[in-house]
């Protein structure tokens, strides 16, 4: 039997469907993907009055591989006679026939559906595949962002300018005045984020997290509103 219901996301409402039944056939495969790189060269070779040698390159073949996990199965919901067909790429999770299965999914553009959870109530598992909840305060999100590059900058030119002040001559020391301004470059935004940012918006980042997990506790709790009954 099919339910839906309207759900929050990063302040964008999306309809979330859900479906509950019995597993009436189920089938797991498992593909590979194999592919290579490199290989080719250059092979040339000389010879005067019966003697010569060969020389070239030939570059290494590398080959990776990716496997792909495929559920394949069928659900039949006995209160509505409805089928309901569910394919998962890479869940890989525990499924066969007469297991009593709820999933919970919302629609991609392109009207494919994109699973958010499975739970398998014969086996009490529950398996998600949670959304990203990003941050609440956009003003916020900026402020955070500006402060962190201007930290990158200031951080990595103060490194510069130390070693200048110094006329440090040679590689060596060449070498640790550009390995500092990288350095800096890393660890601006960190030390932006310690040392300005948090003292100056203790509150409106404590406010933000807050918001942040009570939109994914809200969000949650309508999931399993969808998987219940």
């Amino acid at each position: 039997m099919y339910k839906e219901k309207t759900l929050t996301v990063n302040r964008e409402q999306y309809v979330f469907y859900s479906f509950r039944g019995k597993v009436v056939s189920a089938k797991k495969d498992r593909e590979v993907q194999v592919s290579g790189s490199g290989g080719g060269g250059t092979i040339s070779g000389s010879s005067f009055e019966g003697t010569g040698s060969v020389h070239g390159t030939i570059k290494e073949i590398e080959v990776t591989s990716n496997t792909i996990v495929h559920d394949d199965f069928y659900l039949l919901n006995e209160e509505s006679k409805e089928e309901f067909h569910v394919h998962l790429i890479n869940w890989d999770i525990p499924v066969r026939e007469g297991h009593e299965i709820g999933v919970v999914w919302r629609l991609d553009n392109d009207n494919s559906k994109k699973y958010v959870a499975i739970e398998n109530f014969s086996l009490n598992e529950k398996h998600t595949d949670k959304p990203a909840f990003r941050s609440i305060n956009r003003k916020l999100d900026r402020t955070i962002l500006l402060i962190g590059i201007c930290g990158k900058l200031l951080t990595a030119y103060a490194a510069y300018y130390a070693f200048e002040l110094m006329h440090l001559q040679g590689f060596f020391w060449w070498l640790l005045k550009w390995g500092a301004v990288v350095a800096g470059i890393a660890l601006g935004d960190d030390l932006a984020y310690s040392w300005i940012t948090e003292p100056m918006f203790r509150q409106e980042i404590t406010e933000n997290k807050q918001a942040i997990e009570q939109q994914k506790e809200t969000f949650w709790q309508g999931v399993q509103e969808l998987l219940s009954g």
